[in-house]
């Protein structure tokens, strides 16, 4: 047995469960499960047309406001992180990840004003998404000295 393999093989082992656990990597990384890191301006028209979908994003910590038409139900050219944030799942100071289902278009899309971000009302668009679960970034990348800010 070759216990250099051994060893390095635990290792890395102990550094991805580590990892996980304070949220650099996904618990699981199947393809269903992978996740896009996303810029405060990445929306989600590369998508329209994959229906009943679901598509994880990390948004990164100290975001800025993006564009943003609809409220709850958005059209698929908005800001996924921006919306988040609106939603109150995540804020533009701590970003996190945010988990969207595609849908069809509508025929109307209401804007609001919450959490400091305002959205625009539209009318009818060719896509949509529903922002179906999301959770803040606990420790931002570089805390510590692991990991890092920039990707």
């Amino acid at each position: 047995m070759n216990w250099t393999r051994v060893l390095r093989k635990t290792v890395i082992a102990f550094l991805m469960v580590i990892c996980v656990l304070i949220g650099f990597m996904p618990a699981s990384a199947s393809a269903s499960s992978s996740i896009v890191y996303a810029t405060w301006g990445t929306n989600a028209t590369n998508l329209r047309g994959q229906l009943n979908k679901d598509f994880t994003f990390d948004c990164p910590p100290n975001g800025s406001i993006g564009r943003v038409w609809g409220s709850d139900l958005y059209t698929d050219d908005s800001s996924i992180c921006t919306a988040a944030a609106h939603s109150g799942l995540i804020t533009l100071k701590d970003g996190g990840e945010v988990t969207i289902r595609m849908l069809p278009g509508a025929s109307f899309y209401t804007g609001t004003a919450s959490n400091s971000i305002s959205t625009s009302s539209y009318g009818n668009w060719y896509g949509s998404y529903r922002i179906i679960s999301a959770r803040r970034n606990l420790l931002q990348r570089g805390a510590m000295g692991i990991g890092s800010t920039s990707r």
